[in-house]
């Protein structure tokens, strides 16, 4: 939520939300506000919503502990779709969980939050705000007690056919990754404009814990702003003076632990302007990547501000998923939502794609806690109305088609952006071509660094290759190690097309790439370093021998031509 979150002044009163009298906290004791504001207070009433949702829970755990739920089914992006693996399109509606932000044991209490979101209201997605220092018990309480409510949200999302969006919500202003909790380790989080340093160290943690749960999608961070696209993309220094490593180094951390959870990606101006996303791409896709959009009353020209959502968003929705990840009317007045239901009318035309649009959007709404505003669902159903939450329980309770008995997948509205590059199941005649980055002879052993290319090609002009295996098979006659490509990924752009290069395995031989969305008409050069080592105090000089192979689904192997490569020896001592 954006402007709250910008002001240490503010940040620093939701730590401590309850004032001395217990009553809610005044937005006028604060040196300016906006339209919009998250606000939060504890009282008597809030209380008694505790306890009754921590009941409900404990009868919700004691009624359905003998079932078997079915756990969510892994989704995949597929173009502009989420789908699961046998193509059944699903889409996600749901809600935010917020707390565990500015709470180390989160308030609601959020388990018994999300169990009346997914239980009550049928919710089938919960956007659910973290914070990395409370993530790593910088924040007071243990790690693993934070850690523990996560676990249990996530598990009871698995068990009851929903998913969960673990969002980076708050981080700090750190340059340089320490130690958690460490020296150097900024204590003091909140919304930021871009992730800092330490955010690698949180998802590389996080992801490993949740490293392909079909429950669990990872939201890289909450409301980027106020840097350019490059600095989005790929880091540099913001406008508060620290340097963020970018949205690409969070995603590598995210895949170097394994992890092919689709990712989440909010755009810039408080992640509502996703116009530039397909200008600086990002690797690594894994299961796909989905771009998150939040929408609230102020943005565009007022309450029905569906062209200018148009303009911001849609444009992104022809070639990814598109996620409205917060919505709300703006929240001024005492009734903290302020348009009695026109904000939610349009959102919904909108998000439904309604009113001659062409695209069907996922979404959580802004928010599920007693004292939030917009507070667009409520704890207790006995308390909606048009002010608050009826139009999202409405919507909820609206039963999203699912795929029939044989596996048909769900028919799709199609934006009017026609995607490009659609990947095909077997892509057609592959070429390969294994070449050197120099000379083939002269290398010295034990470290000399053997430049290497190989050329995939795919020779046809109308369709794309998918998934292409490529394998480097290097024999020589005596033992030796490879360094693969700096154990990293990149981005070749050919014919203005991006193309993925993702390492399999760079430790060993032989090296395994996968070559995903390859245009037709184009080669890809995948350039890495061999590193030759002699095991053999006495040997002499060696001759590697190196081809590639290349594989597809229904297609290959096709093998490259065979390159003879000389390293001299030049030392007696065994390495």
């Amino acid at each position: 939520m954006e402007q709250f979150e910008s002001a240490p002044s503010k940040i620093s009163a939701v730590e401590s939300p309850k004032t001395p009298s217990g009553n809610r906290f005044s937005i006028s004791r604060m040196p300016f506000f906006y339209p919009r504001l998250k606000t939060f207070f504890i009282n008597r009433k809030t209380l008694r919503r505790c306890f009754f949702h921590s009941l409900v829970f404990l009868i919700l755990i004691l009624v359905t502990g003998s079932k078997t739920f079915a756990a969510s089914p892994g989704l995949v992006v597929s173009g502009n779709q989420f789908q699961t693996s046998g193509g059944c399109v699903t889409r996600l509606r749901g809600v935010n969980v917020p707390s565990l932000e500015w709470s180390n044991a989160g308030e609601g209490p959020v388990q018994s939050s999300v169990t009346s979101a997914i239980g009550t209201y049928k919710a089938n997605v919960i956007r659910l705000p973290l914070n990395q220092d409370r993530w790593f018990g910088c924040q007071g309480a243990s790690a693993a007690s934070y850690q523990t409510i996560v676990d249990n949200v996530v598990n009871y999302c698995s068990a009851n056919n929903a998913y969960v969006i673990l969002d980076l919500h708050w981080s700090g202003t750190t340059s340089t990754a320490s130690a958690p909790c460490g020296a150097g380790w900024t204590s003091s989080t909140g919304q930021q404009d871009m992730p800092d340093a330490n955010s690698v160290t949180f998802w590389a943690n996080v992801a490993a814990r949740y490293a392909n749960n079909s429950a669990v999608f990872f939201g890289l961070y909450n409301e980027p702003k106020s840097v350019s696209w490059a600095i989005w993309q790929t880091g540099g220094t913001t406008t508060q003076g620290f340097t963020t490593p970018g949205h690409q180094a969070l995603i590598n951390a995210i895949r170097g632990t394994g992890a092919n959870n689709i990712i989440f990606i909010g755009g810039l101006d408080w992640a509502y302007d996703l116009r530039s996303i397909d200008t600086y791409p990002f690797t690594s896709p894994g299961n796909g990547f989905a771009y998150d959009v939040h929408i609230y009353g102020h943005k565009g020209n007022g309450t029905d501000a569906a062209s200018n959502w148009d303009t911001e968003t849609t444009i992104a929705a022809g070639n990814h998923p598109v996620f409205i990840g917060e919505f709300g009317p703006d929240s001024a007045g005492p009734s903290c939502n302020n348009d009695s239901g026109t904000f939610d009318a349009a959102i919904f035309a909108f998000a439904n794609g309604t009113n001659n649009r062409n695209y069907v959007y996922s979404w959580a709404a802004w928010a599920w806690h007693n004292s939030a505003c917009p507070a667009m669902l409520s704890a207790l159903p006995s308390t909606l109305n048009a002010w608050h939450g009826q139009p999202v329980a409405n919507q909820l309770a609206t039963a999203v088609p699912t795929c029939g008995g044989g596996g048909t997948p769900l028919p799709t509205n199609t934006p009017t952006r026609t995607p490009t590059n659609t990947p095909t199941t077997v892509p057609p005649s592959i070429s390969l071509t294994k070449t050197t980055g120099g000379p083939t002879s002269g290398y010295q052993e034990n470290g000399t660094n053997i430049p290497m290319t190989i050329m995939v090609c795919n020779a046809s002009g109308s369709v794309t290759a998918n998934s292409v295996t490529v394998v480097d098979n290097v024999t020589n006659p005596l033992a030796w190690a490879q360094n693969g490509p700096n154990f990293s990924q990149w981005v070749v752009t050919v014919s203005g097309a991006p193309v993925t290069i993702n390492p399999l395995n760079t430790s060993g031989l032989p090296v395994t790439w996968i070559v995903n969305n390859l245009p037709g008409g184009s080669c890809v050069p995948i350039n890495f370093n061999m590193i030759a080592y002699s095991f053999n105090a006495t040997d002499s000089c060696q001759v590697v021998s190196d081809h590639g192979t290349a594989t597809w689904a229904g297609g290959g192997p096709y093998n490259s031509n065979t390159i003879a490569i000389t390293v001299l020896c030049n030392t007696s001592t065994p390495t």
